[in-house]
């Protein structure tokens, strides 16, 4: 195999080791130093950068995220796995930065990346010499006690516009599972639509509700049964519909094809081979007066003679020397 020449970049850590290439132990490449975070735990990691590089360690926050569906629980989870401090001094201020570039319309996917800088700052600003080395490796703390997050905190809807559109005598955990349930449905194309979804979803619920609680729920399925074929919501008349509106669109689609397209183009393709006549304008007006100049031929009487003012006068005779 060839072995590039180009001479890879050695970087000094702070540790004072010569660095040119960091391994990862989650995705198994080398990459450059920049890639990676710099350690927290200069005990095992003596190179000066963590032995997971940026993209993975990103990673790991984004799957507890999407498992713990919580900040801070989610931030919590990968800092124990990466052997960092977890402090919500350090989550509290990295959230606001991100609101702020939010704001602006920028986008960042590194929540750690932020956090991590967050963290060194708030640590290093807790002690009057700013060079004081900080222990920022993990640490059990028992009597940590972290807040759940609202659901409906960056909803759409206020409290208030959830009890005028779905009633007032729900739970709070009710009115999130209509509200993801909702979400998980077409949106609605009028307010006839947006009816009978409520009225699905509500049924859908009271449904839940007695299921729940060990109850025969047949006259309620049957009840939801209705409502979806009223509502044209039910598979099949889904799959119809949307069948129907693609053969529309096929019928549309020839039906314009036969009123402003030849149709009969495959038939005779002589008709439709000179539709402007571009050739017999060449041939009268540009390639005759040419013939006729250099005397290769003498063509002066012409269909369109008159139009173009170079008509013979049949009882004048051309003048010799002219």
């Amino acid at each position: 195999m060839v072995q590039s020449r180009r001479k890879v970049k050695t970087v000094l850590s702070k540790t004072g080791i010569a660095v040119e290439l960091v391994y990862c132990r989650k995705c198994r490449e080398n990459k450059k130093p920049a890639e990676f975070y710099v350690a927290t735990d200069e005990l095992l990691d003596t190179n000066g950068y963590m032995s997971i590089c940026k993209p993975c360690c990103d990673s790991i926050y984004q799957s507890a995220y999407r498992s713990e569906k919580n900040t801070a629980r989610a931030m919590l989870i990968a800092c124990r796995l990466l052997n960092w401090k977890f402090d919500e001094d350090a989550l509290n201020s990295a959230m606001l930065h991100i609101e702020t570039y939010e704001k602006k319309g920028k986008q960042t996917n590194s929540v750690l990346g932020i956090y991590k800088s967050k963290l060194i700052a708030n640590s290093k600003n807790r002690f009057s010499d700013t060079n004081t080395n900080v222990d920022l490796t993990f640490h059990e703390n028992a009597g940590l006690v972290l807040a759940p997050e609202d659901p409906l905190e960056d909803h759409e809807k206020n409290a208030e516009e959830l009890k005028q559109f779905w009633g007032d005598s729900f739970e709070y955990d009710e009115y999130v599972w209509l509200e993801a349930e909702y979400s998980q449905w077409p949106k609605p194309n009028n307010r006839n639509e947006e009816t009978i979804l409520k009225l699905v979803i509500l049924k859908l619920l009271k449904i839940r509700k007695e299921i729940n609680g060990g109850n025969d729920t047949t006259k309620l399925e049957e009840s939801l049964s209705k409502l979806l074929e009223s509502g044209g919501l039910k598979p099949v008349q889904a799959n119809a519909a949307n069948q129907g509106k693609n053969k529309d669109c096929f019928g549309e689609w020839i039906k314009d094809i036969e009123k402003h397209e030849p149709a009969e183009w495959w038939k005779d393709h002589s008709i439709y081979k000179d539709v402007d006549d571009i050739a017999g304008y060449w041939k009268l007006h540009i390639l005759r007066p040419f013939l006729n100049f250099w005397g290769i031929q003498k063509d002066f009487d012409f269909e369109g003679a008159v139009e173009t003012g170079s008509s013979d006068d049949s009882d004048e005779k051309p003048v010799s020397g002219e």
